[in-house]
């Protein structure tokens, strides 16, 4: 009964903090697009004369209302994740097909970026998981190494058996990430200083959905 009892705290606990760094992660992430799209609409009621001025500051708005939401709704969804509510299934992935498809499905873009992508993979690398959540998983590496390597980079996605275990590697020609941000990545909507080649400003979440 007392175990019992303890676990039951400890999960109570580890929901409270979740929910804590959840309305500190929202707080500290809304306040820059609002702040925005107040700018954004104040300086069109002040000095805006013609239609084309109104347009281009209501379309500034929604963009910036547009990131807010997907970032609103990036963070519910790993809030749902990491508390246990989404139901993760047990089926029979090959990981070396995956990779592969996801490699394939970014082919155009990567030509587009003047990226050289490629898949190495090892027959059979099989395991028991979601092949969703998987999926998701390389996808969102896979979209990271392209942000971050330049024209003319390689990237390359693995997929292999080590020691009896499943390991699937992304690595890219790009600049990489300085050593003192390494223990910081995983972290919710920790960026690390600088830009990609793209100058688009990420969520800060997709090594988040990664990790978990």
């Amino acid at each position: 009964l007392i175990e019992r009892f303890n676990g039951m705290v400890d999960r109570l606990e580890h929901s409270l903090i979740q929910a804590r760094q959840f309305s500190a992660d929202v707080s500290h992430e809304l306040r820059t697009p609002l702040t925005t799209i107040r700018g954004e609409l104040e300086v069109a009621l002040m000095t805006a004369k013609t239609k084309e001025e109104y347009q281009e500051a209501i379309a500034e708005a929604v963009e910036e209302a547009d990131r807010l939401a997907k970032v609103v709704r990036a963070l519910l969804q790993l809030a749902q994740a990491e508390s246990g509510q989404v139901t993760l299934a047990r089926d029979t992935v090959d990981v070396g097909e995956l990779v592969e498809a996801v490699v394939e499905r970014f082919a155009v873009q990567a030509e587009a970026m003047e990226q050289a992508m490629r898949a190495e993979t090892t027959p059979g690398v099989l395991v028991r998981g979601d092949k969703l959540q998987l999926d998701r998983l390389v996808t969102n590496l896979l979209t990271n190494a392209m942000k971050y390597t330049p024209v003319g980079g390689r990237i390359v996605a693995a997929a292999k058996v080590e020691d009896g275990a499943a390991v699937v590697e992304v690595t890219d020609s790009g600049r990489g990430i300085p050593a003192e941000h390494l223990p910081h990545i995983f972290d919710r909507l920790y960026r690390a200083p600088g830009q990609g080649r793209d100058q688009v400003r990420g969520l800060g979440l997709g090594l988040s959905f990664v990790n978990w």
